[in-house]
């Protein structure tokens, strides 16, 4: 059946480009004025926000290349994503968060072929929450967790 219909409105924005030779930076973010609207909203059957969808949202993500070797590079990415409805009639909501992950990328020659060592470490902070899979289903954040891996051209 239908719920309602979903009417978005707000800004989005984004800068991607190199702030120095060696510092890359890609940000962007969200702000909505998300709302669902139609009969079952009037008879309160469904929640005035959509489930799913923040009101807001942050993606920071640079790349920075070091001047003392050319070959090893640093990155940070922080997204943020505001409370989130997570039932159709917003009696529940995810709470905002904001993940932080660091890694670094070293570049080299593995049997004269083109290789690169990926090393990083996702949620820094250990944030706990939940990860919205549909209307009242749920999955955990998974905590920090630390990876490291070569991948070589051949």
């Amino acid at each position: 059946d239908l719920l309602g219909e979903i009417v978005n409105r707000g800004i989005e924005f984004s800068v991607a480009g190199a702030v120095t030779p060696s510092l890359n930076v890609v940000a962007g973010g969200v702000l909505l004025r998300p709302r669902v609207t139609g009969e079952e909203v009037a008879l309160g059957r469904v929640g005035e926000r959509p489930v799913g969808v923040p009101a807001r949202s942050f993606d920071f993500n640079a790349d920075w290349r070091t001047p003392f070797l050319e070959s090893l590079s640093f990155d940070i990415g922080v997204s943020h994503a505001g409370a989130t409805p997570a039932t159709r009639n917003n009696a529940v909501n995810i709470p905002a968060r904001t993940l932080v992950d660091l890694g670094a990328r070293y570049r080299f020659k593995l049997s004269g072929r083109n290789a690169t060592l990926r090393i990083q470490m996702t949620n820094v902070g250990g944030v706990y929450g939940y990860e919205l899979l549909g209307a009242g289903a749920y999955d955990l954040i998974p905590g920090r967790v630390g990876s490291a891996y070569i991948t070589a051209d051949f």
